[in-house]
């Protein structure tokens, strides 16, 4: 399958300096995964199928399958208050917020920084205990009923669950999310964060991700590689991985034949009925107050929406995508989503964060083209 539109489009944005390279993979029904690398992993260095690319919040949906793997076991429930399981959870008027609610995005303790800025981050960069304790002290918000008002969480709630998936295993964050979530889905190349004792093998396949938004060549920012960075465990933005690799967990949520998730692995991660729970319209209608928009959520992952609004709203599906369609985005890195009605899994990695105002039609562009090639 040839996918020149989508070709076109990533080159445009290269040779218009909005990303060094860009990686796409994909999978059409019973087909195969294929996948697309174009441009530089790094200045003078291809991007190439084993490029390892930073994910931002696209991976969070790995740690709602996490949390979800949980609800299968019968280690806690979705409607249970997540201070059951963390008591230190239970502080400054969050005693009763369910796990529904947190992976909703109705739970209300968003962070002191998110008030204006959707990209912008409501916990600091830092150590992993640190980002969990700031996490479960936060305070709910004010005027924030639980359940009945919406606004996207950053980090916030995905610390919390990270914190509750090590709690209940009683083992590190990354070993459960590998054991539980990526190796059940034939990810081999994903880590939820760099693993410290094969940083500096790695360090060569990991693609630098450049602040471009003045339109320039460099590559600005190097810290997401850098150790103070790539090594702590921050589930909310931290995956690094290959685009087919996404697209393998899309394939389990969708119960691919073929795929991992049909061959039983399912079963592993998470069970059938799970996943379609998590698939399916679990928030319907509310407005949400971080993107300003109507927004409906599965659990962990945000459903297409386009629909409810006169203006799509940021980090959607594209014009093509079929009101079933579900995925998650990443801060001006990243979409990744699957659609039943066309038995379409996917995702589009950039290298290049140009700023919201050229990403969101750039990210537009690129599901459009994928779907009319």
């Amino acid at each position: 399958m040839t996918v020149p539109r989508l070709v076109d489009h990533l080159r445009s944005g290269i040779d218009a300096g909005h990303q060094i390279g860009a990686a796409a993979a994909w999978r059409l029904g019973a087909g195969p995964l294929q996948t697309l690398e174009l441009g530089e992993a790094s200045p003078a260095v291809p991007l190439t199928g084993d490029t390892l690319m930073l994910w931002m919040s696209a991976g969070k949906p790995l740690t709602a399958a996490a949390v979800l793997s949980l609800v299968d076991r019968g280690s806690v429930a979705l409607d249970q208050p997540v201070a059951e399981v963390l008591p230190e959870f239970g502080q400054g008027g969050k005693e009763g917020i369910t796990l529904r609610q947190v992976l909703t995005h109705t739970a209300g303790f968003r962070g002191p920084n998110l008030r204006a800025k959707p990209g912008g981050g409501d916990t600091a960069d830092g150590p992993w205990p640190t980002a969990k304790r700031q996490a479960l002290s936060a305070r709910l918000e004010p005027r924030w009923t639980p359940g009945q008002d919406a606004g996207y969480h950053v980090h916030t709630a995905w610390d919390a669950l990270g914190a509750l998936v090590e709690a209940i295993h009683d083992r590190p964050l990354p070993e459960v999310l590998h054991r539980c979530v990526l190796q059940p889905c034939g990810m081999s190349r994903t880590y939820s964060s760099i693993p410290p004792a094969q940083l500096e093998t790695l360090r060569p396949r990991m693609a630098a991700l450049p602040d471009t938004d003045a339109g320039e060549r460099s590559v600005g920012d190097q810290s997401y590689r850098d150790p103070d960075h790539a090594v702590h465990p921050r589930p909310g933005g931290n995956t690094w991985g290959v685009a087919a690799d996404l697209v393998r967990f899309y394939d389990m949520l969708l119960e691919r034949p073929g795929s991992p998730a049909g061959s039983g692995a399912v079963d592993i991660c998470l069970s059938p009925e799970t996943a379609r729970q998590m698939t399916r319209r679990q928030r319907e209608g509310l407005t949400d107050r971080t993107f300003k928009a109507v927004i409906d959520w599965g659990l962990g992952v945000t459903l297409n929406s386009r629909h409810l609004n006169a203006t799509p709203p940021m980090y959607g599906f594209g014009r093509h995508a079929s009101p079933e369609a579900f995925g998650h985005g990443g801060n001006q890195c990243a979409i990744g989503w699957a659609d039943p009605a066309y038995g379409l899994t996917a995702c589009v990695l950039f290298n290049g964060r140009p700023g919201e105002a050229v990403h969101q039609p750039r990210a537009d562009a690129a599901v459009d083209a994928l779907y009319e090639d």
